[in-house]
């Protein structure tokens, strides 16, 4: 009776999340953005050329349109790619729209990686779970932001939090070597996304690097080492593969799109970012947490990020996690 009840309550749930997926499916139908690399790139992802020749190709790829702007994130030209061809399919059947159908998919993999982290290693209950998802969908940047523009940057979200999620589970399993191998390539894959992953890889490793400081765990160590072999296998991609790649499909190597070396151009970016998106992040917090004033979303934010430093694993814990989900 209480399975019965609990699959009552999950399909439940996900009926109501359909619903608001279809909701925010039509408050934005008719809306687009404008966007000065739209019409540069969407031409060429509609383009006849091979889908090798389109993705490596940062003159048509990237705007404006340079031979130097080689960026190292084709995996993201690919979800462009296919967002950019689902919108053509549809306006071909006679719904013309710019929801992008890589956001929706990137939403969906959020919430069940959201869920099964609430219900099998918090063992939160099935109605705590659904008003806490509730939150995160609620925010305006996950409601009201499917529209097509550089789409890969939601799958980085998927990646990071697939990475911290994996990375809790090393610590109950360490040697688990599927779960080392997942977690490098989860990393790796992030920061092919986008450079925002490269930021995430260097933020993960100033957090691991403080874990082990105060609480001396080993995990720690054997996790930057992963987080800085995938950042050595990225970089050996920007610089070598990457152009050479470019070379076979369009015959020329393109120029760098950030010059610096690389200790300049990891630093410069990031506090240019902080300088201008601290109050951003601020407002996605205090309308996660109910529209808070900006000063309570700060304290919440440091809380969130301070305390998993201070306070040392539970390896008990995580290892009866652990148990739940390889039983689940």
């Amino acid at each position: 009776m209480v399975h019965l009840r609990n699959r009552l309550s999950i399909a439940g749930c996900s009926l109501f999340f359909i619903f608001l997926a279809g909701v925010s499916i039509h408050l934005q139908w008719n809306d687009s953005m404008d966007h000065y690399e739209h019409p540069v790139t969407i031409s060429h992802f509609l383009s006849s050329n091979s889908l090798f020749k389109i993705i490596f190709d940062p003159e048509h790829t990237e705007a404006p349109s340079s031979r130097n702007n080689f960026q190292a994130r084709e995996l993201s030209y690919v979800t462009d790619y296919l967002d950019v061809r689902f919108m053509a399919l549809c306006s071909k059947w006679g719904f013309s729209h710019s929801l992008s159908i890589m956001k929706y998919f990137s939403l969906v993999c959020l919430v069940l990686l959201l869920w099964h982290f609430m219900r099998r290693a918090l063992n939160f209950d099935i109605q705590t779970s659904f008003l806490l998802t509730c939150l995160f969908l609620f925010t305006p940047c996950v409601f009201l932001f499917s529209l097509f523009h550089h789409t890969s940057k939601s799958l980085v979200a998927v990646g990071m939090a697939a990475t911290l999620y994996t990375c809790a589970y090393i610590s109950s399993k360490p040697k688990n070597t599927l779960r080392w191998l997942l977690f490098f390539s989860l990393v790796l894959i992030t920061e092919l996304f986008d450079f925002q992953g490269v930021l995430f890889a260097g933020f993960l490793i100033l957090g691991l690097a403080i874990q082990r400081l105060l609480h001396k765990n080993k995990q720690s160590f054997f996790l930057i080492g992963a987080v800085l072999c995938a950042c050595l296998v990225y970089f050996l991609y920007k610089s070598y593969l990457g152009p050479w790649l470019v070379f076979k499909a369009q015959g020329y190597y393109p120029g760098q799109y950030l010059r610096p070396s690389f200790p300049v151009e990891f630093f410069h970016k990031p506090i240019r970012g902080l300088y201008y998106c601290v109050p951003l992040v601020l407002d996605y917090v205090r309308y996660y947490a109910g529209n808070v004033s900006r000063l309570t979303a700060l304290g919440i934010l440091v809380i969130v990020l301070v305390t998993p430093l201070w306070v040392p694993p539970n390896k008990q814990y995580l290892s009866r996690s652990a148990e739940r989900l390889t039983l689940s």
